[in-house]
């Protein structure tokens, strides 16, 4: 059954069907996948600008608050009316001086507050006497023209004046130490509002840049925070980390008072950072926060990649769907497709097969089918029924060929090993002989395979192996490329009992051999005897018998060559033009050949 087609090859429903449901399918999954990367990496890169901006403005607060504790301590100590005048009476009263610095010390004491928030708070005269409230506390002389801080808090009369970190050497009961100090100072005035003095209060630098050093060993050590003064000097980090002058430079630059976020490379590494700068109006600081954008937007990228395998997924799943919303429709007509190519008239049948299909139109089509071939397969009856009864009469005309001897043998043979004891090889005889009486007596003609045919023949040549014994040796060639080849039923036995009944009347041993080999001109089945051979008379009747198809009869079953007779023209019909078959006979014993020619290629 062959296939009509054009000069072009159409696509098939299947994959029109396939490819549209695909194409839509994926159209809308890339168009919506695209609208949501873009949406929300646009909605998360901002949420994490915003959230790098809210976490470098908290630094700010907090360090600014802390700011805030010392001036506050510092106003209160200026607006304070009882410590003008103990400082005013320490410096005027010569004998009443440790009475009114422990006074001082006292009142200082109150104002720091019960949680001592400052570490250390003095008080400068013009002429350079200090009192200081400290882990240890005491009056000291110092020369105010070494001071750096005395001009800028002149200057700025009566505001605050902040300095930079610095280390003070502080002596502890059992150890000394240089912790570094941030100190804020401004001018002291007396009752009268002249100026007397000076106000210090100081913080560790440790604990007023807490929440920055906090964040960067706890949370988050790649990011980079700077704190510079309006000059553009560096306040933080205030230990021995220091950066170079072109960092420094390209940092401070990179601010704007009014607090931004930008994109910068970074002019040593070439990394792209995200920088976020402000300048506190109070304190005239600037703070820096620098974070390589990449680990700035790390969940951002997380976030796309778990939505870019999340539309991978989709499309298989889409790829998937289609495939099986293509497949239920073409696959019922892939079926009616296989059914209408395989259907032969010996292949017809009045069973009514269903069809893997839920569409109504497909079903009716495969119910028209099969009154169709129920039709045709009426109409056929008779024909094949006429030509079935043909065959099996040659078939059986066949059988009736095999030697009752044999069986009578067979029975003489099992009566020898029973008296024997020989009760194995009694079990194995039954069971090769049962078998071989079962595949010759099945009267269902066809075709079988070659392993197959020459399985039984083999039982067949074991038998006769038994009764001869030692005087009978076989063998059996095939070719594995032809085990799995198609012959008639009962085509290779006749030659070999033939063999087995001619080929013994000699003296022994007695050797038959079967072998099947292909060759460059087609394939040949052989059956080799060592006996006598064929007499001219035999061959000559074959040669006439052969001549014409109609003087072979097969309903005379004393004559010799009967056998030979039907397996020719049996195989003469199976084979067709590729036909061959060959006799060879001399001393040496005879050799029976069947076979068939390659079929030529013509183009």
């Amino acid at each position: 059954m062959e296939r009509i087609t054009g000069n072009k090859r159409k696509l098939t429903i299947s994959v029109k069907f396939f490819l549209m449901i695909f194409l839509f399918s994926s159209a809308a999954v890339i168009s919506f996948s695209l609208f949501i990367s873009t949406y929300f990496s646009r909605t998360l890169v901002e949420k994490e600008y915003a959230s790098f901006q809210a976490l470098s403005s908290s630094f700010l607060a907090q360090v600014e608050n802390e700011i805030r504790v010392m001036d506050d301590v510092s106003v209160d100590i200026f607006y304070n009316t009882l410590v003008r005048e103990r400082f005013t009476g320490f410096l005027e009263e010569s004998e009443n001086r440790v009475s009114n610095f422990s006074r001082m010390l006292d009142i200082l004491v109150a104002i720091n507050g019960p949680n001592f928030s400052l570490p250390i708070i003095a008080l400068y005269s013009s002429e350079g006497e200090k009192i200081q409230m400290s882990t240890y506390s005491g009056v000291e002389y110092v020369n105010m023209s070494e001071l750096d801080w005395t001009a800028a808090a002149d200057r700025n009369r009566y505001k605050k004046v902040l300095t930079m970190p610095y280390q003070q050497k502080v002596k502890l009961p059992s150890q000394s130490v240089r912790p570094f100090y941030i100190s804020l100072y401004r001018s002291l005035r007396d009752i009268d509002g002249d100026d007397m003095g000076y106000i210090e209060t100081s913080q560790y630098a440790k604990k007023i840049f807490s929440s920055i050093i906090t964040y960067q060993r706890r949370v988050d050590p790649n990011l980079k925070v700077y704190v510079f003064s309006r000059e553009g000097d560096l306040i933080f980090p205030y230990n021995d980390e220091t950066i170079g002058s072109d960092l420094q430079e390209f940092y401070f630059g990179s601010a704007d008072a009014g607090g931004s976020t930008g994109e910068y490379v970074n002019p040593v590494t070439g990394s792209r950072e995200l920088i976020y700068g402000e300048t506190s109006f109070y304190t005239d600081w600037t703070y820096i926060c620098s974070q390589d954008i990449n680990r700035v937007l790390l969940p951002v990228r997380n976030a796309s990649r778990i939505l870019i395998y999340a539309t991978i997924v989709l499309f298989f799943a889409v790829t998937i769907i289609s495939l099986l919303l293509s497949r239920s429709i073409t696959r019922p007509i892939r079926d009616l497709h296989r059914k209408f190519h395989s259907t032969s008239i010996e292949t017809l049948s009045g069973d009514r097969k269903m069809i893997r299909s839920s569409y109504g139109e497909l079903n009716d089509l495969n119910d028209a089918f099969h009154l169709m071939s129920e039709k045709l397969k009426k109409s056929m009856d008779d024909l094949i029924h006429s030509r079935q009864r043909e065959t099996e009469s040659r078939f059986l005309a066949l059988q009736s060929q095999i030697n009752p001897h044999f069986y009578y043998n067979s029975l003489s043979s099992i009566m020898v090993l029973t008296e024997e004891n020989r009760n194995e090889e009694v079990l194995q005889y039954c069971d090769a002989l049962s078998q071989f009486m079962r595949y010759s007596a099945h009267n269902q003609p066809g075709t079988v395979s070659l392993s197959t045919e020459l399985e039984y023949a083999e039982k067949y040549l074991y038998c006769m192996k038994v009764r001869y014994q030692s005087s009978l040796n076989y063998s059996v060639h095939i070719d594995d490329d032809l085990r799995n080849l198609q012959i008639p039923k009962l085509i290779i036995q006749p030659l070999v009992e033939n063999a087995a009944k001619y080929g013994t009347n000699c003296t022994p041993p007695w050797n038959i051999e079967i072998s099947a080999f292909g060759n460059p001109e087609g394939w040949t089945i052989s059956v080799k005897d060592s006996g006598p051979g064929f007499s001219e008379e035999s061959l000559k009747e074959f040669g006439e018998r052969t001549k014409d198809r109609d003087s072979a009869g097969i309903g005379r079953q004393e004559e010799e060559n009967l056998g030979l007779i039907n397996v020719y023209y049996r195989w003469k019909i199976f084979s067709g033009e590729s036909f061959r078959f060959d006799i060879k006979s001399g001393r040496g014993g005879s050799t029976v050949t069947i076979g068939q020619k390659k079929k030529e290629t013509t183009f």
